[in-house]
């Protein structure tokens, strides 16, 4: 099932820095994960997915993915069509974070 909906990248959370904005993603049932930031492209690591990724060892693997509590749930659901319509759940709904 090589480039199926279930293997794409998603975006699971926005980062805030002063350098720009970047964001880290993941794929689903996996605990890599990649950076836009130039820190991951010439290390393949940095401080944005080992946030996640430290996130992810605390919560049993997920990353929970923090959003106001009255974005209804048609629009959580609907979220989850593609990794496109994923991503623009987060950067409407989900905390961006600043380190």
């Amino acid at each position: 099932m090589k480039g199926s909906q279930l293997e794409q990248w998603r975006t699971v959370q926005v980062f805030l820095s002063p350098t720009g904005v970047y964001e880290v993603q993941l794929r689903p049932n996996d605990t890599k994960a990649q950076c836009s930031c130039p820190s991951f492209k010439m290390r393949n690591s940095c401080k944005h997915t080992t946030f996640v990724q430290t996130r992810m060892a605390e919560n049993d693997g997920q990353y929970a993915i923090l959003v106001p509590d009255d974005v209804p749930e048609e629009i959580q659901a609907r979220a989850n069509e593609s990794a496109e319509t994923f991503r623009n759940f987060i950067l409407k709904y989900a905390r961006v974070e600043v380190l």
